[in-house]
């Protein structure tokens, strides 16, 4: 079962889209960063696993790396509409902390995104409650079941909720090639067999 975390916020593809509108660039990370009670967050150097991999939506398309990460565990994500605009974070452990960038001024809280292999969770750690009740057991079944078609795919969750939802949203993948919006939609929601043989008729 996944653990809860404390940190609350909107969904990263809310904030990274209102950040990359405005062409806002994350600060340097430098081994530093503060999550939303002025706690100091030092964890860089632990994501062996990621290092040199890259990560992207993989059901959306909207944004993803155009380079591995780094050594240093630093993480830069760049919109698939807009390559040059960036949104700089670091990882730790199974955890990307993103910089939340700024909008007319007024800053984005920061962003953690908590990323989870197939196998390590379960159909109770998933959350289909925004959907009518009829169908929520079958769409969580049908995420689960992503993961089954495809071991690059990650699961995701924003913030610390109490779980991941039930959405491809929260289906983010790990590759060796930098992301390339083209090379994404060609395995996308539509086009994916991982999506399409989780879909009942």
């Amino acid at each position: 079962m996944i653990n809860k975390n404390r940190i609350k916020h909107p969904d990263l593809a809310k904030v990274l889209a209102a950040a990359i509108a405005t062409s806002a660039c994350g600060t340097e990370i430098n081994n530093h960063f503060y999550g939303p009670d002025g706690e100091e967050i030092s964890e860089i150097g632990n994501c062996d696993e990621f290092k040199g991999k890259h990560i992207s939506y993989a059901g959306e398309c909207n944004a993803g790396t155009s380079e591995p990460v780094g050594r240093d565990c630093s993480i830069t994500f760049v919109d698939g509409n807009i390559p040059e605009s960036k949104y700089v974070g670091f990882v730790a452990g199974r955890t990307i902390h993103m910089q939340g960038g700024a909008r007319n001024g007024k800053p984005y809280d920061p962003v953690t995104i908590e990323l989870f292999l197939p196998g390590e969770f379960t159909i109770d750690d998933i959350d289909a409650s925004i959907y009518a009740p009829e169908s929520q057991r079958y769409l969580a079944e049908k995420f689960m079941c992503y993961f089954t078609k495809d071991p690059d795919l990650l699961a995701v969750r924003f913030n610390g909720q109490p779980k991941i939802k039930a959405s491809v949203a929260n289906v983010f993948r790990q590759t060796n090639r930098p992301f390339s919006r083209r090379d994404c939609e060609a395995n996308d929601k539509e086009n994916s067999q991982w999506y399409k043989q989780c879909s009942r008729r």
